[in-house]
This record gives C-alpha cells, structure tokens and sequence, in this order.
C-alpha cells in the first residue's frame, strides 16, 4: 500500500474540493463503523444470531471483513488472530468477503464503462476530475524513464522499510488491542 500511495498528487486530489474529500471520509468510516452498526441492528432483533460468547462469534467474524475492507487479505487473518475467530466462522466471512467484492467489483465496472452516460444523466460535473486525468497523464509522459538498478533498489528498500516498521509497531498495537 506504500508502494501504490507514494506517489498520489493529494494536492490534486485536495483541489477537487469538499465533496471528494468528505465522499473519501464517509467510505472510510462507513467501512470501519459499519460492521459493528449491522451487528447492534442484528442483535436488537435476534442476539441469538450473533453468538456473542466464544471463538464462533458472528462479532469475531466480522471483525476480519472489516480488517479485509481496510487493508486486504493480510489485515484479514491479523484479525483472526487479534480478535480470535474460529476456523468455522473465518471460512464463512471469508467467503462474504469474496462474493460481496466480486459483486461489488461487477458494478463499478460497469459504472465505470458508462461514466459518461450516468454523469449526463445525474448532471454531474466531472471538469475537475477530467482535469486531474490530464494532469496525471502529462506528468507520466514527461517523467517516463527506463528504471536503473538504484530505483528497483529504492523500492525495494521503501516497501521493506515500510513492512518493518510495521512489523515494529504491531509489537505494540496488537497488545493493545
């Protein structure tokens, strides 16, 4: 994730205004607070669905959706482990997590094929996103050069750099949580 992040324009990104960054916020919390809002809606209608006691807990299942949503696969199984999901309820929610992400990947495709047509429709103005495609596109044109051994070895050293400072920091984060 380090890897894919370094180089975004957040200026740019910043420049498209309130909308984008509070649409940005609301997906990230909608993501972390969402789960655990299903699950006080399930339990007041059926707590017995949630079996709040033990490692087949829907909660500890949950938790691993979330962590997937946040962070992929890894975050995945460290939520497993942090919170202790059995074996039995990982399979299901790993399954949710596979089919609901294929679903979902099935319609933004499709929305993304036919951006144009939906922002007519909706009377959307995409100028400034059009303006920072093109933008993107000019700067790779004009930084575009064949990669030396010093930049794989930059990256290499970024991405394993990144991972150890977060094998580092999960010493302590993962006590605590």
């Amino acid at each position: 994730l380090v890897l894919l992040t370094i180089s975004v324009e957040l200026k740019s990104i910043a420049k498209l205004g309130s909308k984008a960054i509070i649409l940005f916020f609301t997906g990230t919390l909608g993501i972390v607070i969402g789960g655990p809002i299903a699950l006080l809606v399930v339990a007041s209608f059926s707590p017995e669905l949630l079996g709040v006691d033990g490692p087949n807990a829907v909660w500890r299942g949950m938790t691993t959706v979330a962590g997937s949503w946040i962070g992929g696969s890894a975050n995945q199984v460290s939520m497993k482990e942090i919170y202790g999901a059995d074996g039995k309820i990982f399979t299901i929610m790993v399954t949710v997590d596979i089919v609901v992400a294929n679903l979902w990947m099935a319609v933004l495709l499709y929305l993304a094929a036919n951006h144009k047509r939906i922002d007519a429709k909706s009377g959307a103005d995409t100028s400034a996103i059009d303006r920072l495609i093109d933008k993107v596109e000019s700067a790779q044109r004009e930084n575009t050069k064949l990669p030396l051994l010093k930049d794989f070895m930059m990256i290499i050293a970024v991405g394993f750099g990144a991972a150890g400072l977060a094998h580092f920091a999960a010493d302590f984060l993962v006590p605590y949580f």
